[in-house]
């Protein structure tokens, strides 16, 4: 029985948010899709290349559903906005979290520095999504944004709250206080 790519990646999604990356099987997500294994890896030839697949389509859909519920007139209110609402959707969200772990996470996050690599980008903030790159770019065009706020140190900003946000013992005041000093070195006086 053939299947769609879109139908595989929303079994495996399925799967992998139910179980993670690592306890996810392609026999669980092959039966879930009803198919056979080898269907899987006629698409995908790796539970890897699947995941992949999968990460991006759920990181499209939760950055797009964000960007939409965030008031973008007030930049700093609106960036803490953003990196608060990204950094609860990698808690709550198994196939998100895995960005953080060492395996998928370190392929993740090398295949999406190799495409902004691609696109001629660097250290893009394409990353953190479009629109919030485009954001960023609009406001250093204002002048809202320092000049050492380079789309570099943006990005790794978003890589450390997360990062910090998964430790024990981080009070949600501290976490804002700390969010808090941070803007205050990226956005010019307001």
């Amino acid at each position: 029985m053939a299947i769609s790519q879109a139908k595989l990646i929303q079994a495996a999604r399925r799967v992998f948010a139910q179980d993670g990356y690592k306890a996810a099987s392609i026999v669980e997500i092959a039966q879930v899709a009803g198919i056979a294994v080898g269907g899987v890896y006629l698409l995908y030839p790796s539970k890897l290349e699947l995941f992949l697949a999968v990460y991006r389509a759920e990181d499209e859909k939760t950055k797009n559903r964000i960007v939409g519920r965030i008031d973008w007139s007030q930049p700093r209110a609106a960036f803490a906005a953003y990196l608060r609402a990204t950094t609860q959707a990698m808690r709550r969200n198994k196939i998100l979290a895995e960005w953080q772990s060492d395996v998928p996470g370190e392929q993740v996050r090398q295949a999406y520095q190799d495409e902004a690599k691609q696109a001629g980008a660097g250290h893009s903030l394409a990353l953190r999504g479009e629109f919030f790159a485009e954001q960023v770019q609009q406001w250093r065009r204002d002048g809202i944004l320092r000049p050492g706020a380079t789309d570099q140190i943006i990005s790794e900003l978003f890589t450390a709250v997360a990062a910090i946000d998964t430790l024990e013992g981080i009070a949600p005041k501290t976490m804002k206080f700390m969010v808090d000093a941070v803007l205050e070195q990226l956005f010019v006086g307001e």
